[in-house]
């Protein structure tokens, strides 16, 4: 019915019934319809015999090019592998997965044959995991939480005011407005030690000629010796300070 005049007049129809079987039709073929299903799913190790075990670990395969996760899609209980950690993009964290975690599952037209990626946090264009070259398997080995940012900064923030910020250019700021450089401790050190092994090494021989300066001829080989060690000593110093930036780190900055 149709309202005019503030009355209801007969035999105009409003509704249109929803026609299924058409839009079923309109998206029948491969490839056709572009949905992409969300499911919920259970990490498990999945034997060859199609036996499916929630505790014991062997349900991830680390690969050189990502992590692959074997998953029991529900309520179908349908055995699935999973793509995990396979690309990042702008920014992603990746985390450990084992067995029995509970995971959404990503399947491309809804289709259980293509490979769904499990999805814990969404990713941007697909770029290959960085790869450890000792080992050749991804940098990401399942083994730690992988926090990824592409051309942006990773900013860590406490209530309490701690600050850790990672730059794009690959430097570290420790504290809020960091621009103090860090010592490198090992680096400082091995200088150090060099730098008092030359003293010690002036010293003694010094210190010797001192205690036997008895006579005028022992007196004046104290003095010589005394003018070889404040030599050595000038030479050491002259080395640890000529390489002070070297004990600075130019990645790490505190306050």
């Amino acid at each position: 019915m149709k309202r005019s005049g503030g009355r209801w007049k007969a035999g105009t129809n409003i509704r249109r019934e929803l026609d299924v079987a058409a839009m079923r039709e309109a998206l029948a073929g491969p490839g056709a319809d572009p949905r992409v299903w969300v499911a919920r799913g259970t990490v498990a190790t999945v034997g060859d015999d199609g036996t499916v075990d929630y505790e014991t670990d062997g349900a991830t395969v680390i690969a050189p090019r990502g992590i692959d996760v074997d998953v029991v899609i529900e309520p179908i209980d349908h055995p699935v592998t999973c793509r995990y950690g396979l690309s990042y993009g702008g920014g992603v964290i990746l985390t450990p997965i084992h067995t029995g975690d509970l995971v959404l599952v990503l399947m491309p037209f809804g289709d259980l044959a293509t490979v769904p990626e499990i999805v814990k946090v969404l990713g941007g264009p697909h770029t290959p995991l960085p790869v450890n070259d000792a080992d050749s398997l991804p940098f990401f080995r399942n083994d730690r939480v992988f926090i990824y940012g592409s051309e942006v900064p990773i900013d860590l923030l406490v209530s309490g005011g701690a600050r850790l910020l990672i730059n794009p250019d690959g430097t570290i700021q420790i504290g809020d407005g960091a621009d103090e450089q860090l010592v490198l401790g090992t680096t400082y050190r091995s200088n150090q030690q060099t730098l008092d092994q030359a003293l010690l090494t002036a010293i003694v021989p010094a210190a010797a000629a001192c205690h036997a300066a008895t006579t005028p001829a022992t007196a004046l080989t104290a003095l010589q010796a005394l003018a070889t060690m404040l030599d050595a000593f000038t030479e050491a110093y002259n080395s640890f300070e000529g390489n002070a930036s070297a004990y600075l780190s130019a990645k790490n900055k505190t306050k």
